[in-house]
């Protein structure tokens, strides 16, 4: 008897668990199903409505993109970046570079000339407004010596536009259901949860609506610049002639080496000429003595010798 009541009970416990789960995953399917159907069925209805009615506003991306050769890379970016500017347009990006070539040196006597060769191009990113596509556009040419590649394109984006923009407004209106849906049943957390999906889906749509009329309202030009093969001429000083010189500049150098070597000699002669005054004195005193000494042996080897009687 005892152990049927506790089999029972188990029973109990086992189903009102089931019920409890299968109540919180039916409200979330529930709430599923009819988002879909809130987004799917209006964003269908209402684009239908609009292309009969002839109602929707186009949204049309403009994008260009050029490659030229022009005279003078620095003057064409400065009048194509002036141009933008004064349509209310922005540069987004604008690089220019030398790209070096070919260097050659020629000797002329003390210099030496170089020739520099270099490539200068530039590549732009710019923004426009739509309004004014066509003025870009058309003025790229006229300041182009000839065109390399040239690309236009027109991206109609107005479907995406109100799939967007009908998916967010049904995100809004399943908000307000389940506002409501949170007095009720204050306890589910399936609400929360699901709300914050519709949220960031709804955030989504909104961002991406956004950028597209950021787009469809400047058109980007991409514009790549590049001019002829151009010549840089540099003289500079050549070392090798300064040191070995000319014949004329070799004959001054060598006549003021010699000057300074008179006037250094003069000088030490003023500060040694007491020693050179010593010189014949001593020369002198050395003869007589040498005389004297001579003078000395010769009579000496002339006085008799005398000898003991």
């Amino acid at each position: 008897m005892r152990l049927k009541i506790i089999l029972a009970l188990s029973c109990m416990y086992v189903l009102g668990s089931c019920n409890s789960g299968t109540r919180s995953a039916k409200y979330e399917n529930q709430g599923d199903a009819t988002a879909s159907a809130t987004a799917v069925a209006p964003d269908s209805a209402s684009v239908k409505v609009a292309y009969q009615s002839g109602t929707p506003e186009k949204k049309i991306i403009h994008t260009a993109n050029y490659k030229c050769n022009v005279k003078n890379v620095f003057t064409s970016v400065r009048s194509l970046e002036s141009l933008v500017k004064s349509m209310g347009g922005e540069i987004q990006e604008s690089n220019m570079e030398n790209t070096a070539g070919e260097l050659r040196s020629v000797e002329r006597g003390d210099s030496i000339i170089q020739y520099h060769t270099y490539t200068t191009t530039a590549n732009l990113v710019l923004k426009a407004p739509a309004a004014n596509f066509d003025s870009v556009v058309h003025a790229i040419p006229a300041l182009a010596s000839y065109i390399d590649a040239r690309n236009v394109k027109e991206r109609d984006v107005t479907l995406q536009f109100m799939g967007n923009q009908l998916r967010a407004e049904a995100g809004s209106e399943r908000l307000a259901e389940l506002k409501n849906k949170e007095v009720e049943n204050k306890d589910d957390l399936a609400i929360a949860e699901y709300k914050d999906r519709v949220q960031d889906g709804k955030t989504t749509h909104e961002l991406s609506n956004l950028g597209l009329q950021n787009d469809v309202a400047y058109a980007t030009i991409l514009v790549q610049f590049s001019q002829p093969e151009q010549i840089f001429t540099e003289t500079i000083v050549n070392p090798d002639a300064i040191a070995d010189g000319n014949f004329g500049a070799a004959c001054t150098t060598a006549l003021n080496w010699s000057m300074a070597l008179i006037k250094g000699m003069l000088l030490l002669l003023l500060y040694i000429w007491p020693l050179l005054l010593l010189i014949p004195v001593t020369i002198f005193a050395l003869r007589r003595y040498r005389q004297y000494s001579k003078k000395g042996a010769k009579n000496a080897m002339q006085m008799p010798i005398q000898t003991g009687s």
